[in-house]
């Protein structure tokens, strides 16, 4: 322990006494760390995380007690609002649910976490420091919150808060930054390709800047250890950093690529992509069974089950021939994004065959594909609803299926669909009903658009601070409503809040590298130089979470490193240069002012800042003599020289003195001193800041230091309210006096005038501050060289702001049916709507700040919008230009062919054609139809000649011929292509049936037996399914049935039971009654004869009692024996053969209990197997062939363990080899209790 302690005191004291490891004033100093408590702005947790990095800093984590006693008691002190602080404290939900500090693996242990009572049951997932009775301690909040945050650094890394920030002009010759040479930094990550259709060609790019010129390569495979070449495969072209594959297939080109970049720097790896392929399956030719429902319930349609890789679409299709359910006329009716269709209420007018349509669609990646995406039309889907009297003014009723988020995982910037649905009565709907969304303690996004009578909200380009929790509140009149919550948790792939910084550091110094990415689930880490994985070297190199730590910088360190941020939804990559620096001293870039001044009994500080690696000593002379450290003169951390208390002796010629290892400079400027306030130390004439960084403008003044002294700041000659605009600070301390700018934007660039006031007199010194970042704007964006397909536009550049523009991307619009423009979406090039810098060519000498493009893809005779951005080597882009005018391509004949030809239904005879209308905007001009073409199918005959019709109106989408009644059923060859006046466009094909006839057969054999008292088991000889026989294709059959007590009815009641079957049992009947049941065949034309009639009894009523006096008693430690009250029958019930047990844990839903059947007529039955600490709920019921008689009341039972347990008066308590088996009501409420527990 004493080696130890020694150690802690050495380290102590050397931080004490070392002016580099001293807090700026603004920091709070302990021995170790530098704190900085930020009350305001106060920001969301990401906006804090990427505010303490700015600063080299992290949000605070808590290592030990004193540290949390440290930061309670300056809350206490210093924090009269009792506000709630953040650290970086989170929690992982995807596991373990433990708290972790954000950027670490291992868990806080739990003697070191510090909550306040009951704090951890606080709605949140970050920990933060509030407020309770009399104490700070830990609690929780969202990450969306707005709150004051806790920076901390360590005390060795200090000087980063003070220290010129160094960039790839340190230690170089000159400052232009076109010609210093770095590593690739990527411009442009690849993008994941999604097939979901045939295309001719894939691309995947990547594209980064270097200096030398970059050397592009793709890998793929496990471990990407397959270089990818022309010579891979004939098919592929590389391009600089774009590969082109010819003909995309699944079985050769489906893999994950990764880009590498490389020059005489280093090397780097992009993001991991895909190359997939979509996959549409087929529906099963097994039809589904048809849904019965009661008129007036509410009811859902399942779509058929299909597999859809990766993502589907649903749409549903009603009648004969299906049509489209156009929900703004039955706004009762609801298409969910799960593939269900659900009514609110269903009538008799809502029994109809159904079909659902599927296609194939990427929710996530670029998709490609030069003609429609995959779909699918399910079989017939049976709604038929029965006769029931009216129930009016009931619900609404939220169903269990929502709120619906599609998709099921929501991913940060991409569109989220929230769908809400009640069943109710559906009278007046549109005049009653009413859907509301809310958001409890927030406001609904501003990106949040709603649709379908208010019933959908989708948020577009989420963000995380769209989490959080939402209401749906539905309402019928003014009475009735019901209302459900959801938590939206959005997914996220790994980014970055602070991408690396590239680092240029002395040889022999150390350095630790952060990186700061969000995600969910939350992000681990990893780190590469030059492409490979870095290990730990002990003593060297240590890797930790976000972390890297490399001791003793030496040239083998230069390169390109990257932080590797992975969650499974991907990998992000981050990449930045190290450069390890070594040269002697220099004042090229900073010498010494040649005159300074400063006033009688002012202060004054001389700047002494040349560039040097390792860091110089520094030294200062006055004349020939060297200075030494006084009350009068001091030196401080970054080398400038204080001289406090001028006088008129002190004027002279003073000389700063640099040396390290490698070599000594100097440089030297007089000193004037006057009987004024001067400035000493001036703003930079020309300085430079980066957009959303920080930026210290220096000014200091000597003046009397017996006169009061005060700083004015004006901007472009207005007075900037420092107290009332969070971007300023004013600094005032010795050697570090000036304006601080924070989240610097264009705004804040131009001229700065520092005004130093005295009493007596003043003076004023300016520079002018250029800040650098995305371009601005390009304008005059103007769209000419109209043709069919394509068009030029032309735009000026807007300013580059500091690098030049590396690509532009551009976006369209095109004016639909009604006028309305729609969406802004990229142009369909092969970058995704980016143009580079080298494509866009100038008009000429005469124009060559304007730029150029042809935009191809277009289509024939829409009007067209079009606006430009434009990107450099800058975080961001710039914002989007003014839109063009609006432009109108050339007319033409249609591009694109009518989609989705099916047909069928109709009367015999008749061949019926059916299509989807043609969209708006690929009809080329507006005055137009289609043409339709037909034969009849023969095998190996293609010369035939066609038939043809011309439809004369867009809106038309069938054509019925006859083809006569011998013809039914027949195979037909279909092409539809639209045509306008400017002639036709490419055909669509298809294969349909004609009509089918009515059945001429009728089963025979009908035959009839008891099931229940309320089913009968219907039997009967299958009809042959051929053409001949059915006229077409059995669709199924119909059961008709009636009483005996009737006349035979014009209309009897009747079930349809789809497909080739021998057997049905048809149910709804009455007890104890007579029935007749006669069979028809069906198909899409119509029903087949009626088959004999055939009568039957349906058995005697089940059991109208139930089963009472149920108790339980104890057996063994795993067991009880469970008793009941048998019951009597009447006379018009069926026998009792045995009873039927209905056990499950209470927990749990009734529909998961485990059936028991008792062997014959037993009052008793043993219960096996049984858990402790579950509560058990059990009901009994006969059984008789009548069918299953009412169930007993439920009884509820748990097992515990013990041989003395306490005795509860209410209670009955058994005991059976020492456990015990308790029976009460008040079980029921510790079953709610534990069902809550176990949903949460």
């Amino acid at each position: 322990m004493i080696p130890y302690c020694l150690v802690i005191l050495l380290v102590t004291t050397v931080l004490s006494q070392d002016p580099r490891y001293n807090c700026p004033s603004d920091w709070i100093s302990t021995d170790n760390t530098c704190y900085k408590f930020v009350f305001a702005p106060k920001l969301t947790y990401e906006k804090a995380r990427k505010s303490c990095a700015d600063m080299f800093a992290s949000l605070i984590s808590i290592t030990d007690l004193t540290e949390h006693n440290f930061v309670e008691n300056y809350l206490i002190n210093h924090d009269f609002y009792r506000n709630s602080w953040y650290t970086r404290g989170i929690q992982d939900f995807t596991g373990s649910k433990s708290w972790y500090w954000d950027g670490e693996t291992t868990p806080i242990p739990y003697t070191q976490q510090y909550w306040l009572p009951n704090a951890q049951k606080t709605p949140g997932v970050i920990i933060v420091y509030s407020y309770l009775t009399s104490k700070y301690g830990w609690s929780l909040a969202g990450k969306n919150k707005v709150l004051p945050y806790i920076c901390e650094i360590p005390r060795t890394f200090a000087y980063r808060l003070t220290m010129e920030r160094r960039t790839f002009e340190y230690g170089v010759a000159y400052q232009n930054l076109t010609n210093v040479k770095r590593g690739p930094i990527f411009q442009a990550q690849p993008k994941g390709v999604m097939v979901v259709s045939r295309t001719p060609i894939a691309h995947i790019e990547c594209r980064a800047m270097c200096n030398p010129a970059c050397q592009y390569k793709w890998y793929r495979g496990f471990n990407f250890a397959e270089e990818v070449t022309v010579k891979t495969d004939n098919r592929y072209t590389m391009t600089n950093g774009k590969l082109s594959i010819q003909d995309p297939v699944e079985e050769k080109d489906a893999y994950t690529y990764q880009c590498q970049v490389s020059n005489s720097i280093g090397t780097v790896i992009s993001n991991p992509v895909q190359l997939a392929f979509g996959t549409l399956g087929e529906f099963s030719n097994v039809q589904d069974a048809p849904v019965y429902t009661n008129a007036y319930n509410g009811v859902a349609l399942h779509c058929s089950a299909i597999k859809a890789d990766p993502a589907a679409t649903y749409m549903w299709l009603r009648g004969s021939p299906p049509r489209e359910i156009i929900t703004e006329t039955t706004p009762y009716i609801f298409m969910s994004a799960n593939g269900r269709l659900y009514f609110s209420e269903v009538t008799l007018i809502d029994t109809s065959d159904y079909y659902c349509q599927v296609s194939l669609t990427s929710l996530t990646t670029s998709s490609l594909g030069n003609s429609q995406a995959p779909s699918r039309v399910s079989r017939v889907i049976k709604l038929v609803v029965m006769q029931k009297a009216p129930m009016t003014n009931w619900g609404p009723q939220i169903m269990d299926d929502f709120i619906y988020v599609s998709p099921e995982r929501p991913l940060k910037g991409f569109n989220v669909r929230m769908e809400c649905f009640a069943y109710g009565s559906a009278v007046n709907y549109l005049g009653t009903w009413r859907y509301q969304w809310a958001r409890p303690g927030g406001k609904i996004p501003a990106n949040a658009r709603f649709s379908d009578f208010n019933r959908v909200m989708t948020i577009e380009n989420s963000q995380p601070e769209d989490e959080g929790n939402y209401l749906c509140m539905v309402s019928r009149g003014t009475t009735a409503s019901d209302e459900r919550n959801l938590y939206l948790r959005l997914y996220a792939v790994p980014y970055y809040l602070v991408p690396l910084r590239a680092q240029h550091v002395d040889l022999g110094s150390d350095l630790t590298w952060t990186c700061e990415a969000s995600g969910y689930p939350y992000p681990t880490y990893s780190w590469y130089k030059d492409g490979k994985m870095i290990q730990n070297i002990p003593g060297e190199i240590t890797v930790a979470g976000n972390a890297l730590t490399i001791l003793n910088l030496q040239q083998k360190h230069n390169g390109m490193y990257q932080c590797a941020a992975e969650n499974y939804l991907g990998t992000s990559m981050s990449e930045a240069q190290l450069r390890v620096l070594a040269f002697e001293p220099t004042f090229n870039k900073k010498p010494l002012p040649a005159e300074m001044y400063g006033a009688v009994n002012g202060n004054i500080t001389i700047e002494c800042r040349p560039e040097a690696a390792p860091a110089p000593t520094i030294e200062w002379y006055i004349g020939g003599s060297l200075i030494s450290s006084t009350d009068k003169f001091k030196r401080e951390l970054n080398g400038d020289l204080v001289i406090t208390g001028l006088n008129m002796a002190d004027a002279g010629v003073y000389r700063c003195k640099a040396t390290n290892d490698l070599g000594s400079t100097e440089s030297a400027g007089r000193l004037f001193v006057k009987g004024q306030v001067v400035i000493s130390v001036p703003p930079t004439v020309n300085d430079k800041a980066v957009q959303n960084e920080t930026k210290f403008i220096r000014c200091e003044a000597s003046y009397d230091q017996e006169l009061d002294l005060v700083y004015v700041w004006n901007l472009n000659g207005h007075r900037i309210n420092i107290t009332k605009d969070f971007h300023y600070e004013q600094i005032i301390r010795s050697g570090y006096t000036g304006l601080m700018i924070k989240l610097i934007d264009f705004k804040h660039g131009g001229t700065y005038e520092c005004i130093a006031k005295t009493p007596v007199n003043e003076a004023r010194a300016s520079g002018f501050l250029k800040i650098l970042g995305p371009p601005s704007e390009p304008a005059g964006v103007k769209a000419d060289s109209t043709m069919t397909t394509s068009l030029r536009i032309n735009w000026f550049p807007g300013r580059t702001n500091g690098l030049p523009v590396d690509y532009y991307t551009i976006q369209s619009r095109v004016e639909g049916e009604e006028g309305v423009m729609t969406n802004w979406e990229y142009i369909n090039n092969d970058d995704g709507g980016r143009v580079f810098e080298r494509d866009v060519m100038p008009l000429g000498e005469a124009r060559s700040d304007r730029r150029s493009y042809l935009v191809k893809n277009l289509k024939p005779g829409n009007v067209y919008q079009f606006r430009v951005a434009a990107k450099n080597g800058y975080a961001g882009i710039s914002p989007q230009s003014y839109p063009s005018a609006l432009t109108k391509t050339l007319e033409a004949p249609p591009i694109a062919m009518p989609s989705l030809i099916y047909g069928g239904n109709g009367s015999v005879g008749d061949l019926h054609i059916i299509w989807n209308e043609m969209p708006y905007e690929d009809r080329g001009h507006q005055s137009g139809g289609y043409m339709v073409y037909w034969r009849k199918h023969e095998e190996g005959n293609d010369d035939r000649l066609w038939n043809k019709e011309k439809i004369n109106s867009w809106k038309q989408t069938h054509f019925v011929y006859q083809v006569g009644e011998d013809n039914f059923y027949l195979l037909y060859e279909i092409k539809i292509q639209g045509w306008n006046i400017l002639g036709s466009g490419p055909n669509a094909s298809a294969m349909i049936y004609s009509s089918e006839g009515m059945p001429t057969a009728a089963p025979g054999n009908v035959l009839a037996d008891a099931f229940n008292s309320t089913a009968m088991e219907v039997t009967w000889d299958e009809v042959e399914d051929t053409r001949e026989v059915m006229k077409g294709r059995l669709y199924g059959y119909q059961i008709n049935y009636y009483s005996d007590d009737d006349i035979e009815p014009l209309y009897k009641t009747y079930i349809r039971f789809p497909g080739q079957m021998g057997s049905a049992v048809c149910i709804g009947l009455w007890a104890d009654s007579n029935f007749w049941f006669q069979i028809q065949v069906y198909n899409t034309a119509g029903l087949g004869p009626v088959s004999d009639s055939y009568k039957q009894e349906t058995l005697h009523f089940a059991s109208r009692l139930y089963p009472t006096e149920v108790a339980v008693y104890s057996h063994s430690a795993t067991s009880v024996v469970l008793k009941w009250r048998g019951i009597l029958i009447e006379f018009d019930e069926a026998t009792i053969v045995n009873y039927r047990l209905y056990l499950w844990p209470s927990n749990e839903h009734f529909r998961s209990a485990e059936e028991i059947d008792t062997d014959g007529l037993v009052t008793s039955y043993i219960l096996t197997n049984l858990k402790k600490g579950i509560i058990y709920a059990v009901r009994i019921a006969a059984i008789s062939d009548g069918g299953e008689g009412k169930k007993s009341i439920t009884l509820y039972f748990t097992l515990t363990g013990g041989s003395n347990v306490a005795i509860d008066q209410t209670l009955t308590e058994f005991r059976a080899g020492g456990d015990a088996v308790y029976m009460s009501v008040f079980l029921l409420i510790g079953s709610i209790v534990m069902s809550i527990i176990s949903w949460l």
